[in-house]
Parts: structure tokens; sequence; C-alpha cells
């Protein structure tokens, strides 16, 4: 495997969209970020997702 430059740094930022988690321009490259920046991450994707089914209960979807 062959090593790739890192595109971004720091932690994700995801929002939700009715009932999808969207990120914003993911890389296809590998993602670098210290252990604070990932959990922080998680955190923001766990809440964004239980927004998405909250909003998937109401009957809202993303097309």
């Amino acid at each position: 495997m062959t090593p790739r430059s890192s595109t971004r740094q720091g932690p994700l930022n995801p929002h939700t969209s009715k009932d999808a988690v969207v990120v914003e321009d993911p890389s296809r490259d590998s993602i670098r970020m210290t252990a604070d920046e990932a959990d922080l991450s998680a955190i923001r994707m766990l809440d964004a997702a239980a927004d998405a089914r909250e909003n998937h209960d109401k009957g809202q979807r993303d097309e």
C-alpha cells in the first residue's frame, strides 16, 4: 500500500439533510486527526445520526 498524503485535518463537521447525515467533500485520501478530534467527530456523527432518525420518524425523507 502506498502512503497517501492527508488532505484534511481536524474533526469532521457532519450535518443532517432530512433523514440523511452529510459530510461535505469527503476525501478519497486518508484523513489525519488527533484522538481528541476523532472523538469529537464521532460525537458529531452520532448527534447528526440521531437528528436524521428523528426526521425520518417525522416522515422527512432525503431525496
